[in-house]
């Protein structure tokens, strides 16, 4: 179960893993660019830069770079995109997993294509959660807009706010 935290205006360490497909044709050349999103806020586009590899993006691989952003509480989405830049700009992706300072990690499948002329020619892609229902995604959201805290326990989403007022109904009967 994930339990949302209180956002303290402090930033928070993300690791992000980004495993390029073990496919031919597979790495890119392409500027890659992520945009994370939680329920307490979002990154803004980062451009993935330094990664421990020196040649990042190559077929099989997986980077790892180092984001510090606000803290961003339950991670409900991921926009992932390449800017299809310099030769061999096709890019596969497998899946990205993003990790934050307390060990809580988010795995993002992808298997598709960032690409002007493979798969469904796109080159920017919106991502979700491993197991996250798509109602769950919706209200995460919706809650991140309102600055409502929100978790995702047991599969169901939750308002921590009104799981509170609930508990007090009950002891008044």
């Amino acid at each position: 179960a994930v339990v949302s935290t209180q956002s303290t205006g402090s930033t928070e360490q993300y690791t992000v893993k980004v495993l390029t497909g073990d496919k031919f044709g597979a790495g890119t050349n392409a500027n890659c660019y992520i945009s994370i999103y939680g329920t307490l806020g979002d990154s803004g586009e980062r451009k993935l830069t330094k990664s421990e590899n020196r040649d990042k993006f190559r077929r099989g691989q997986t980077d790892t770079f180092v984001l510090d952003c606000v803290e961003l509480g339950d991670l409900y989405k991921v926009v992932l995109r390449e800017d299809d830049s310099n030769v061999g700009a096709d890019w596969f992706v497998a899946s990205v997993t993003i990790t934050d300072s307390k060990s809580n990690e988010a795995v993002f499948p992808c298997e598709q294509w960032f690409s002007k002329s493979k798969g469904d020619k796109q080159t920017k892609r919106t991502l979700y959660p491993k197991g996250m229902a798509m109602e769950d995604v919706e209200a995460a959201a919706k809650g991140a807009k309102k600055g409502i805290s929100l978790a995702v326990v047991d599969g169901k989403t939750v308002n921590e706010n009104v799981k509170k007022k609930k508990k007090k109904k009950k002891k008044k009967k």
